[in-house]
This record gives C-alpha cells, sequence and structure tokens, in this order.
C-alpha cells in the first residue's frame, strides 16, 4: 500500500516538474470561475472596454467592463460605450420647419436615458462612453472658478476627483456632445449638470491651428462654439475615457 502511495505521489511529482508558474502569475476570480493571468496567456481577443494584457487586468472584470454581447471567461458583457454609439443628439425635439432638426431627432442614444448620475459627483454618458465632473460649482470643476488655460489642464491631469486619476481638459468636439440645444442660459441639462456657468465660457483642449495662443471654447449660454486667447480665464469641466 505504501509502495502505491509513493509511485503516485512520485507521478504527481514528475507532472508538475513540467508545469512552472510565471514569475508574475496571479489567480483572480470571476463569479465561481478561477482564473490564472500571466504575461504567458496576455491576450484579450475582444471586448474589454480598453485595449489591455491578461496579467494586468483587475480583479474587479465584470459585466460592465466588457462589451455587450462579448463572453469573457464565461462572463457576458453589458458595457455600451463610444464605441456602440454614435454622434449624440442635440437635445431639439420643437419642429420649427418640417424635415428639420426637430422633425428627425436624429443621434444617438437610440434609447434609454442619455445620461446616468453615477452617485459620486460623475455624470456618465450613455451615448458617448464619457465620463464628466457634474457640478459646476463643485470640487470636480475648480469649485466654480475660472482659470487660464494652461491652469485647467493641469487641474485636470493632477486632479483626482471621485477617486480617479485619469481625469484631462476636453477637446472641442467633447465639450459640445454635452450641449444640449433645446435649453437656453444654460444650454446643458441642468438636472444632470446643476450650476453650470453660463458666460464667459468653458475651456477644451483644442488650439485653433493657425492661431496657437488661442483655443476653442464652449459659452453655455446658448452652446455656441467660440475662441479666445490661453491666458484669458474661463471655467472648467474635466472628462475622462473616451477612445485610447
Amino acid at each position: 500500500m505504501k509502495s502505491a502511495i509513493k509511485v503516485s505521489v512520485l507521478i504527481l511529482l514528475l507532472l508538475l516538474a513540467g508545469y512552472s508558474v510565471p514569475a508574475d502569475a496571479a489567480t483572480y476570480h470571476f463569479g465561481a470561475d478561477e482564473r490564472q493571468l500571466s504575461s504567458a496567456t496576455d491576450e484579450v481577443a475582444a471586448g474589454y472596454y480598453c485595449p489591455t494584457s491578461l496579467h494586468t487586468v483587475d480583479n474587479s472584470l465584470g459585466a460592465s467592463n466588457i462589451r455587450s454581447g462579448v463572453n469573457i471567461f464565461g462572463i457576458v458583457g453589458n458595457y455600451e460605450g463610444y464605441e456602440d454609439y454614435g454622434i449624440p443628439k442635440t437635445g431639439q425635439t420643437l419642429v420649427y420647419k418640417t424635415n428639420d432638426d426637430g422633425t428627425y431627432k436624429k443621434g444617438t442614444p437610440t434609447s434609454g436615458d442619455r445620461f446616468t448620475d453615477n452617485g459620486n459627483g460623475t455624470i456618465t454618458d450613455n451615448g458617448t462612453g464619457l465620463m464628466w465632473a457634474a457640478d459646476g460649482t463643485g470640487a470636480g470643476c475648480n469649485n466654480g472658478n475660472t482659470c487660464t488655460w494652461l491652469n485647467a489642464i493641469s487641474f485636470c491631469e493632477n486632479s483626482t476627483f471621485a477617486g480617479y486619476d485619469d481625469w484631462r481638459l476636453p477637446n472641442i468636439n467633447e465639450l459640445t456632445s454635452i450641449v444640449n440645444w433645446a435649453t437656453y442660459s444654460p444650454a446643458i441639462d441642468t438636472g444632470y449638470f446643476p450650476h453650470t456657468k453660463t458666460t464667459p465660457g468653458y475651456w477644451s483642449s483644442t488650439t485653433i491651428v493657425d492661431f496657437t495662443s488661442a483655443v476653442w471654447k464652449v459659452d453655455f449660454s446658448s452652446g455656441n462654439v467660440g475662441t479666445n486667447t490661453k491666458t484669458i480665464p474661463y471655467y472648467v469641466r474635466p472628462v475622462r475615457g473616451g477612445q485610447p
């Protein structure tokens, strides 16, 4: 009997000897499943919300981090971000002339609520996948204070608002994406973006190509897009996310 046990142990040791665990291996739990991820198995074929590698993926991978309909490790994703949408609606519903914007109301999202209040001072735009600091006078928006363009960039890059450290100053297309042309002064959904300042406007990160001392900005009084020099004080609303 003892000989049989010794033989079994010897076989087991031989089998284990042929299998080495990479130094950076880590075990992660996905629901009831367990997976060992390391640089030796370093690919995500499709579906994760941004490019990644298995040995750096966090251990909270769940349906909300996987693209809708994609199955990773037995988890079916429900994430629907920027890659599943296109240009957002303007918000205009009144018809001023047949076949105008109010007639067609084209844009995304095509169903469901446009914005999600995350309950931590941030708002997610379900049409673009971007996350915004919500309160125009809150800590995420520089407490409603104006600043120069360089200081606006610095504020966003150094912000750890709501526990995130990847905030940035939005480009002009991103900034105009939250304008609501169905409202005025401010031209934005104040249910999700309270205390938004109307004038003089909010900085974008986009410099004017033929006048590099000036930048594009958005006036939320009417949603007007304009320009001004980088030393003029404007408001700031950080954003995070977007296509890598």
